[in-house]
């Protein structure tokens, strides 16, 4: 079937992109409407393309896995490399708007640094750029956050635990070490917190809510309210079956921009970006484990 798969797309790169209209996007990718992204998807769209089958309405709003606005090889081509985890679709997909909570400004701490912390820059500089997409460059940000994270008081716990996090921008995403969870608990444990819990998202969500110190995140389609987090926190996402999937740490919200620290994905590694949920990735909860639950 992989080989049918490819010997068709061998044969239709070459072919101008259909246009599209049509209903909201429900899963990007999901060209067959059933849910899931799989090889089955990716060969729907080749067979569309050379008009062996078609598509419904909804299917061509999901086809459009690269998000140029037309249905073509190249978005079988990304579903293909998402699946062997090259590429991850979520990355591709626009993030909703989100509306940021004005914050008040942060307390300057007792022995406020004149210029930049230089090491700290060039950590951000390597997860703004990591983090960085085709819709957004987060590089511009660089200072701006560098100068929010400086400007924490001394006496947050929070501040060390940001400072720590910044020292892993870069670093490649590993399964079971450096992926979402081992990112999160390799910074708190560094930070001094050795009982942060093992395991992935799921054994997190379970650990917190044990401790009573899970919240549920109060959202929309496009807002998200952020105004009782604080940075440092924990934030905690799930599938569509509510079942943990991903953790990442909110770095706070910058020039009206919220951002994560997070090891996103194999193509991007531990970085910075923008605050996001989607249908498959559901920001779910906030944590706040400090101080540390006994």
């Amino acid at each position: 079937m992989k080989k049918r798969i490819l010997a068709l797309a061998v044969c239709v790169l070459m072919l101008i992109g259909i246009p599209q209209a049509g209903a909201s996007v429900t899963l990007r990718g999901d060209a067959d409407c059933d849910g899931k992204v799989t090889a089955a998807d990716a060969s729907l769209i080749l067979r569309y393309t050379v008009g062996l089958s078609d598509l419904s309405v909804q299917g061509r709003e999901n086809a459009d896995a690269n998000i140029d606005e037309c249905v073509d090889s190249s978005d079988a081509a990304v579903i293909l490399r998402h699946l062997v985890k090259l590429v991850d679709i979520v990355d591709l997909t626009p993030m909703p708007s989100i509306t940021p909570t004005p914050k008040p400004t942060p307390t300057p701490s007792p022995t406020p640094t004149p210029a930049l912390d230089q090491t700290l820059l060039e950590y951000v500089r390597i997860g703004t750029a990591k983090g960085s997409n085709t819709y957004h460059d987060w590089t511009e940000y660089a200072e701006d956050i560098t100068l929010f994270i400086q400007s924490m008081p001394e006496s947050n716990p929070y501040r060390a635990i940001l400072y720590q996090g910044a020292t892993h921008m870069g670093e490649a995403y590993v399964s079971g070490q450096m992926d979402c969870s081992g990112f999160v608990r390799t910074t708190y444990r560094e930070c001094g917190y050795s009982k942060y819990p093992s395991g992935g998202s799921k054994n997190v969500i379970a650990f917190f809510k044990d401790k009573k110190r899970l919240n549920n995140v109060s959202k929309t389609d496009s807002y998200i309210d952020t105004s009782n987090w604080e940075s440092g926190y924990i934030l905690a996402y799930v599938d569509s079956d509510g079942v943990g999937n991903h953790v990442s740490i909110y770095l706070g919200c910058v020039d009206g921009v919220e951002f994560v620290m997070e090891s996103s994905s194999s193509r991007n590694g531990v970085c910075i970006r923008r605050l996001w949920t989607d249908t498959t990735w559901q920001l779910k909860y906030y944590i706040n484990p400090l101080p540390w639950p006994s």
